[in-house]
């Protein structure tokens, strides 16, 4: 029994050491994105101009597209614009 204790703890340490060391990072806080406008413009929220751009914002933008998407894609009816049509898979 002591032996597989030691063979698990040994695999784990390895693991980690691997994901620390030898692994590229997934996440890079200095990543730089483009400018553009059209690039700006799914990075803006659409709202008033008398509503602050700030992070709040922002993640209540997110937070109701991603609802909205959800209902959406359950009921086939978009609740932000019940005209329009869901974003779907194209098979072609």
């Amino acid at each position: 029994m002591r032996s597989a204790a030691r063979s698990v703890l040994l695999l784990a340490i390895s693991y980690l050491l691997f994901a620390i060391f030898i692994s590229p990072p997934l996440a890079r806080a200095q990543t730089v994105y483009s400018n553009t406008p059209s690039a700006r413009a799914f990075t803006v929220p659409n709202v008033d101009s008398d509503v602050p751009q700030n992070q709040h914002t922002y993640t209540q933008a997110v937070t109701i597209e991603v609802l909205s998407a959800v209902i959406c894609q359950i009921t086939g009816i978009d609740p932000v614009d019940p005209s329009t049509g869901c974003l779907g898979i194209n098979p072609q």
